[in-house]
């Protein structure tokens, strides 16, 4: 029986790093995105247009992600 709770209690921890690590990931590109539009529109750009550039380069970083996935066979 104490095995069982020691592989519940391994799996629920696990469970709890990898949500953390998806929420910290998921935070951390946001932030980075508004980040750049915002010194975009520092610099000039309207910010509908700063809006369209972080589209693209979420879009371009996207299509590099899938590229190295089958580059990798995964």
């Amino acid at each position: 029986m104490g095995r069982i709770i020691s592989i519940l209690q391994i799996a629920y921890f696990i469970f709890r790093i990898l949500l953390c690590l998806l929420s910290s990931w998921i935070s951390m590109r946001w932030k980075v995105r508004r980040a750049f539009e915002e010194e975009a529109v520092k610099h000039g750009i309207s910010r509908e247009e700063a809006q369209r550039l972080s589209e693209a380069f979420t879009a371009l970083e996207r299509q590099l992600r899938d590229a190295v996935k089958a580059s990798l066979g995964l």
